[in-house]
């Protein structure tokens, strides 16, 4: 947990994800891109306030990387650090979080993630399915990569077919089954995409009141504590629609929230 990130290892991390991206002919995500332009002194700055022993001035000096647009793993690993130290366990679980949208398989950030869930307690945490997190093991264009790739495998065997007809008792009986299973992983990309464009938030603020209603007034509905993982259900104003892991549903402010996605 007291572990940072350097600042090479989160550029080569996005790096190489850009360079992916590329090699397939698609477009590199605005972090990605946002990672060449990282400013190494004020990433260093932050560092030397972590280990120096002010965990708060660093999470706010990574959130001014962050909002110049430098949101790499690295930044948001190292920030979720600096909160998790500053006693912010809800900062840290967005921050931990968003840097597992941009590195999902990484296991630092998995297991900093779980320790500070745990420090919110059993409940606080939507569960989700085993198909879900089947499919969060790839980001969205990965899905998609690798169904372009068996796209462009099936074009081949057509291909291969027609220049050499040799080929084709070898391609014919293959060519169903490749084209069903690019058909598959194109419709796991699209679920994959729907899934994280799902808004989701956590509670930020200690014993955050939901609402009935999305005003002041409104009756108190139940109360989510620091940390506690929400699906965003619909907005109005300042106000945010949640449904927590028990299921229960009520109206909390924007400001006691941090939004994910």
């Amino acid at each position: 947990m007291d572990r940072l990130w350097s600042r090479r290892r989160g550029v080569i991390a996005r790096g190489v994800a850009a360079l992916f991206l590329v090699f397939f002919g698609m477009a590199a995500s605005p972090s990605s891109r946002a990672a060449s332009g990282l400013d190494e002194s004020a990433f260093d700055a932050a560092a030397k306030l972590y280990e120096g022993g002010h965990p708060a001035d660093a999470a706010a000096a990574y959130e001014r990387l962050v909002s110049q647009g430098v949101v790499t793993p690295a930044v948001l690993f190292n920030q979720g650090n600096a909160w998790f130290h500053a006693g912010k366990v809800g900062r840290a679980i967005v921050s931990y979080r968003k840097a597992a949208l941009l590195a999902p398989r990484d296991e630092e950030i998995s297991t900093n993630l779980a320790r500070a869930r745990a420090k919110v307690g059993a409940g606080a945490t939507t569960v989700e399915g085993l198909g879900v997190r089947a499919l969060r093991l790839l980001t969205p264009n990965e899905w998609a990569m690798i169904a372009t790739a068996g796209i462009w495998i099936w074009f081949g065997m057509l291909a291969a077919a027609q220049l050499a007809p040799k080929f084709r008792p070898i391609t014919l009986p293959l060519r169903r089954p490749v084209a069903a299973t690019a058909i598959a992983l194109a419709v796991l990309a699209v679920v994959a995409g729907g899934i994280a464009d799902r808004t989701s938030a956590v509670v930020v603020a200690a014993d955050t009141t939901a609402r009935f209603g999305p005003l002041e007034e409104s009756q108190s509905a139940f109360t989510l504590p620091d940390g506690a993982e929400v699906v965003v259900t619909d907005r109005k104003g300042e106000w945010l629609a949640v449904r927590d892991a028990a299921g229960r549903r009520g109206w909390v402010m924007g400001r006691n929230v941090g939004v994910i996605r």
